[in-house]
């Protein structure tokens, strides 16, 4: 039986990672773990011990920009750091903000989909249906030629 999605949610606001939680419950139907992390530091920590582990790694990462103690950005930068698939997992940047600067530097920073929180529950569970499509594309990708620019780039001007 193959090892279950891996997934780190870096999110410090309790409220956020139970709307997330659901998101994925209610749209993500392959199995998958979740792991929270609720703030950069614990998130950094957790990348750290998993890099260079193909048992520990993680499969896909949603990270909020505004965390406490490191932020978003420089979590992301890790990630694009690490030693094997895990440098190349997909990355949810999930934030209230929706400056274009923000965009920017998680688009150059390798982030795969910027999703601005909105403030109504059936617009924010459509993250589920982001994550069940990015991943979709991605497991489509493993027969074929690894098309990793359009998927970024499609998501980064949601």
């Amino acid at each position: 039986m193959a090892r279950a999605m891996r997934i780190l949610l870096a999110e410090d606001n309790p409220g956020d990672v139970f709307l997330v939680k659901r998101a994925l419950s209610r749209h993500l139907a392959v199995e998958h773990e979740l792991v929270v992390a609720n703030d950069g530091d614990a998130a950094w920590k957790l990348i750290e011990s998993a890099d260079g582990t193909p048992a520990a790694s993680f499969d896909l990462f949603i990270i909020d920009l505004n965390l406490p103690v490191r932020p978003g950005l420089e979590v992301l930068a890790r990630i694009r750091r690490c030693r094997g698939k895990m440098s190349r997992a997909i990355v949810l940047v999930v934030t209230s903000s929706s400056s274009m600067p923000d965009r920017d530097a998680a688009r150059r920073g390798g982030a795969d989909y910027y999703f601005c929180k909105p403030s109504d529950l059936a617009s924010f569970l459509n993250l589920g249906i982001v994550v069940r499509d990015l991943w979709n594309v991605r497991a489509g990708e493993k027969t074929s030629k690894p098309q990793r620019r359009a998927v970024r780039g499609r998501g980064m001007t949601s």
